[in-house]
């Protein structure tokens, strides 16, 4: 999940019991959305998160989402609502973006 203004800091959390307890488990970036596949778990930042539009924030860890790395991206401004569809051979993320419309990725 988007851990924005946790104990623990801005980026991804992750837990392992059912949420009772959670780390941190990403960069430490600005990422306030947090969506996944089976493949990759995905994390952004976006216009929410106090202005920041960066996309050097958009990162991705393979699952289990330990391991994180930058994801490149040509959209400056993440999604303030992901949703996730499968078409049978490739999972397919729509954002709904702040300032930058509509956007499609298809996982490679």
């Amino acid at each position: 999940m988007a851990g924005v203004y946790s104990a623990n800091g801005w980026g991804v959390l992750r837990s392992t019991d059912f949420g009772s307890t959670f780390t941190h488990v990403g960069s430490g970036a600005s990422q306030n959305t947090v969506y996944g596949t089976p493949k990759y778990v995905y994390a952004q930042s976006a216009g929410a998160s106090g202005g920041i539009i960066d996309q050097t924030q958009s990162e991705l860890a393979p699952q289990p989402g330990t391991t994180w790395s930058t994801w490149t991206l040509t959209m400056g401004n993440g999604p303030k609502h992901a949703a996730v569809s499968y078409d049978g051979t490739n999972y397919i993320i729509v954002g709904g973006n702040w300032t930058a419309g509509l956007w499609r990725y298809v996982e490679p």
